[in-house]
């Protein structure tokens, strides 16, 4: 049986190998050192390292921006039976930006259309879901497409696309799956997200802004 790994809980990165260890079999990320428990066989680690929360043990379910803010959805404790929202008013830091852009591509292939269109399109929001033994994630991109001869984009979602098989006894298949690159992109998007709810927007974050307070500078209010 072939064994799927998911990519590194903590990096994000597709770096996570399988390794012998003192008779024991332990998934290892060769980028950050992040690792699952020893265990007897390869596919009792690939499994313990597959079902590894991820960054601040929040499982996200929804990243949206628009000219009303930012819109975060995620779920929290344990089997993640809660759910949180947090929407805000307050712009994004350019990398936060920059993820969300760096999605364009993909809603191009998935839907399969003209490669010189990429400019047109505008990412609007990631819808994430969870399924099979190992609550394998799964994706779809929405965006908007400028029409040029209609005062109203086209909405686009992709298909929805796990980013391996839920069941591990069948093959990766592009048809069915995100690409690589794609899980990448959107596990990149999920980390700026986990940094905007930390504080961190543009310009500065709000801890260095409540610093600057502190010392007797004035700070600009932000308007909702």
């Amino acid at each position: 049986m072939k064994i799927f790994l998911k990519p590194c809980p903590v990096c994000y990165g597709h770096t996570a190998a399988m390794f012998t260890e003192e008779g024991a079999k332990v998934v290892r990320c060769v980028n950050c050192g992040c690792a699952c428990a020893a265990q007897a066989t390869e596919e009792a680690a690939a499994d313990a390292w597959n079902k590894r929360k991820t960054l601040g043990d929040r499982r996200y379910t929804k990243i949206k921006y628009s000219d009303k803010g930012v819109y975060i959805a995620y779920q929290q404790g344990a089997g993640f039976v809660n759910e949180y929202t947090a929407k805000c008013t307050e712009e994004p830091a350019p990398n936060f930006l920059e993820a969300l852009k760096d999605l364009r591509k993909f809603v191009i292939e998935m839907c399969e259309l003209p490669e010189d269109y990429i400019d047109r399109i505008t990412v609007k929001s990631v819808s994430l879901n969870y399924g099979g033994e190992a609550d394998t994630m799964g994706a779809t991109i929405g965006a908007s497409m400028e029409l040029y001869n209609s005062n109203a984009p086209l909405n686009i979602n992709t298909p929805n696309k796990p980013e391996m098989p839920y069941n591990p006894d069948q093959e990766w298949d592009e048809k069915t799956c995100l690409t690589e690159e794609c899980v990448f992109a959107i596990r990149k998007l999920v980390l700026v997200a986990e940094e905007y709810l930390s504080g961190v927007r543009q310009q500065t974050s709000l801890f260095e802004a409540e610093k600057n307070s502190d010392q007797g500078e004035t700070v600009p209010p932000k308007v909702a």
